[in-house]
């Protein structure tokens, strides 16, 4: 894991919108294998809580995971990715995943 390898502390932050998409911190830190007090889960606009938490842990990287997406959702995803390394104070890694949508060869 890169922050162990360059003796830093990894913190996960998730942040939602509307409360019916209310993401499970407790399941976060299980699947991140994170002690609860690193793991973020605030509500707002992923760019601000980002960008806030970042502040508020004294953040030396940011690192964002993107879904390498075609069609609109891959113009939305790379719009959000963009906003959050624009509010962000630190330098930002970009990690990309491929995904495979239904319907797309």
């Amino acid at each position: 894991m890169m922050a162990n390898a360059y003796g830093g502390d990894l913190y996960v932050v998730n942040a939602y919108r509307d409360s019916l998409y209310y993401p499970d911190r407790g399941q976060l830190a299980n699947e991140s294998d994170l002690d609860g007090s690193k793991v973020h889960v605030e509500q707002g606009f992923t760019s601000e809580v980002i960008a806030v938490v970042s502040r508020e842990i004294n953040a030396d990287l940011g690192m964002i995971g993107t879904l390498n997406q075609i069609g609109k959702e891959s113009t939305l995803r790379d719009d959000a990715a963009e906003r959050v390394i624009s509010f962000l104070d630190v330098d930002t890694l970009v990690a990309n995943s491929k995904v495979r949508l239904e319907g797309w060869p």
